[in-house]
Formats: structure tokens, C-alpha cells, sequence
């Protein structure tokens, strides 16, 4: 009846559904090509992904990856199952033989909602593996006879909006974590691998990137941020304002040094690590201290240092 869910076959639900083909390898140029090593936590990544030559062996059109085809890991124990969809297309791409293609047909399913669903079942699609140990393959007709919970057609919209807002937030997050592990450990690298303010105090000058006068971002750039206390302390911590953060430290500490009791300096030198722009990417008050610490412990201890954000 209308308005009420039932389970429906995937191969119902969709235009198509093969493996991938045997590449034929190149180094450069060509079609990029995704391998199981690329589906893994349920979503897509192309950094371990090579490229085929489309002069040596053909990819049919139906194999060109289209958005929102989802990926289903179709061979090999530990790996058979991992399912991601699609939500990136950065250029033209397919699959190798161990990957199949699932194209829901948007006629019949939501697409972002028949992704979910699907990924919601990896351990049940490993079972349906076929095989000796070692050689399990999972085939074109049990993945297709595979039963899929089908919401009415407004739940699914619905379904797919709130889940699709959480997964864009969740991979904001992520790359915001990458980001913060790419910058702790360009400090950590300067400053305590290749001794880059030792250097630079011996010769007279400021290490590369850190400036007595910065060039200020705009205002509203979400950036990590690292200055030099005269006494050889260092801080780091994050702002969106880093010209009027910068005064206020200086500021701050300035009454502190003319205090009787002061044993902290003003700040000599500032390194600035580039953010995103905080419309895009922003974090909660609690997930921002959390981010420099994370940036701090990176940098190690018992070097005087210390950890903000404004």
C-alpha cells in the first residue's frame, strides 16, 4: 500500500549494476581507475586510485562512474562488503574488476536515500560472499536479489536530507582534523626537527614564515596561529581576527613584563598557518580548544609552550 515501507530487490531499485573491467595500467594520463583500496569507511577516496588506457582497453560508457553510483567491494576476505557512495566526481573515472557498480534509478529510489540503505547493511552483503577462503566473490545476482527496505517516497526525501547533512558535517570534521594534523606537524617539523628558530636566532634573523609584521588574513579566516615570546616561549592557539589577536597579546603581556613579578615577555615573532574560511568550516567552542591542544601535544613537551584560541 502507499505510504508504507516494503522491501524491494536492489536490482529493482536500479538502472545498473556490473563490475568494473581489468585495466590496462598506465602511470599518467588516461582514466582514472578506483580499486577496493579505495572504498573504505564508507566513503570514496582517490588517493590510492591508478589510471588505465582507454587506447589499450576500452571503458564502455555504462562503466564510467556517474555522482551518487554506489561502490560495493566484490572480492577477498576483510574487504568484501565495504560499500561507499559516490558524492565526488573530481574527473572522469571507473572501476577495476573487484569493484561493482550500483546505479540506483532515480525513477524508483531516492539516490542519496538507496545509499544509506545499502551502506547500512555491509555485514549482511559479506555474508552473501561466495567461495574458499581467500578467493570469496561476491556475484552480480545475490547482490542484486538483495532486499532493501523502501520508505514512501516523501520519508525518503527526508530520510536522505537529515543524513546527508550529518555526512557533510562529518566529513567537514574530518578535514578540518586533517588540516590541524597537517599544520601540528609542519610546527613540530620546523621547530623541533630541523631547529628552525635556533637557526634563525644564530644568524641573526626570523625563521622562514614567521614575521615581526605579518600580513594580516582578513578578517573572518579561521586559522592556527604560533607566536615567540622574547623569553623563548612559544603559544599557540586559533582565531578568526589573528591582527586584533595579536595586539591583545602583546597588549596583555606588555602589563605583565612591567609587572614587579613578570616573567613573561612580549611576543617577538608570529607564524601564521592559513584555515579555511569559518563560513565553510567552524568548530564548537570545546571542539576548538580540543583542536589546539591537539596542535600543542603535537609539538611535544617540556618546551615552555602553550595553547589558546580567541
Amino acid at each position: 500500500m502507499a505510504g508504507e515501507w516494503s522491501d524491494k530487490p536492489l536490482l529493482e531499485l536500479c538502472s545498473y549494476i556490473n563490475r568494473g573491467s581489468a585495466p590496462a595500467y598506465i602511470e599518467a594520463g588516461g582514466v582514472l581507475v578506483l580499486n577496493q583500496k579505495c572504498v573504505r569507511d564508507q566513503r570514496v577516496s582517490f588517493l590510492e586510485a591508478r589510471r588505465t588506457d582507454q587506447e589499450r582497453k576500452l571503458v564502455i560508457a555504462d562503466r564510467m562512474l556517474q555522482l551518487l553510483d554506489i561502490l560495493v567491494n566484490s572480492t577477498g576476505v576483510g574487504t568484501l562488503g565495504r560499500v561507499a557512495q559516490l558524492v565526488a566526481l573530481p574527473e572522469p573515472a571507473t572501476v577495476d574488476s573487484h569493484v561493482t557498480i550500483v546505479r540506483p534509478d532515480p525513477a524508483a529510489v531516492d539516490p542519496r536515500y538507496l545509499g544509506f540503505a545499502v551502506r547500512l547493511y555491509e555485514r549482511e552483503i559479506e555474508a552473501l560472499a561466495e567461495g574458499s577462503t581467500g578467493q570469496t566473490e561476491l556475484s552480480r545476482a545475490r547482490l542484486g536479489a538483495f532486499p532493501v527496505p523502501l520508505a514512501p517516497e516523501k520519508e525518503q526525501r527526508a530520510i536522505a536530507h537529515i543524513l546527508g547533512t550529518l555526512d557533510d558535517k562529518i566529513e567537514l570534521n574530518r578535514r578540518m582534523s586533517e588540516t590541524l594534523e597537517r599544520q601540528a606537524r609542519a610546527l613540530f617539523k620546523s621547530w623541533f626537527v630541523d631547529f628552525d628558530p635556533v637557526r634563525a636566532k644564530a644568524e641573526g634573523r626570523l625563521p622562514a614564515g614567521r614575521q615581526a609584521t605579518p600580513a594580516w588574513p582578513k578578517p573572518g579566516t579561521w586559522c592556527v596561529y604560533a607566536l615567540e615570546c622574547d623569553d623563548g616561549s612559544i603559544y599557540i592557539g586559533h582565531t578568526e581576527n589573528l591582527e586584533r589577536r595579536f595586539e591583545e597579546h602583546n597588549a596583555q603581556h606588555q602589563r605583565r613584563r612591567e609587572a614587579p613579578s613578570a616573567a613573561t615577555g612580549c611576543y617577538a615573532a608570529l607564524l601564521v598557518s592559513r584555515g579555511l574560511p569559518h563560513r565553510r568550516l567552524r568548530m564548537a567552542p570545546t571542539q576548538r580548544s580540543r583542536a589546539s591542544m591537539s596542535a600543542l601535544s603535537s609539538a611535544g613537551s617540556g618546551t615552555g609552550a602553550r595553547a589558546a584560541g580567541a
